[in-house]
């Protein structure tokens, strides 16, 4: 029996528990920044700096992959030239 006198049978916990599932599973398709839009403005200063960070990673990330892509191009148009 919960606090307020209500008895909370498994069917019932099941049921949040689906619930709570199905709303984790529409929050994990959102992306950085969905997730940080929907934060409040004047609140979940942790959260918004763990955001932030993750959003600066992929970015560095991302910049790197394509450097990484500049370099092999720029490798195979001078094996080309050179034979």
């Amino acid at each position: 029996m919960s606090h307020r006198g209500i008895k909370i049978t498994a069917q019932r916990r099941e049921e949040r528990r689906k619930q709570a599932e199905e709303r984790q599973k529409l929050y994990d398709a959102l992306t950085l920044q969905q997730k940080l839009d929907k934060l409040p403005f004047d609140g979940a200063k942790r959260q918004r700096a763990r955001f932030e960070a993750q959003q600066i990673k992929a970015a560095k990330q991302a910049q790197s992959s394509q450097q990484a892509q500049q370099v092999a191009a720029t490798k195979e148009v001078s094996i080309k030239n050179n034979k």
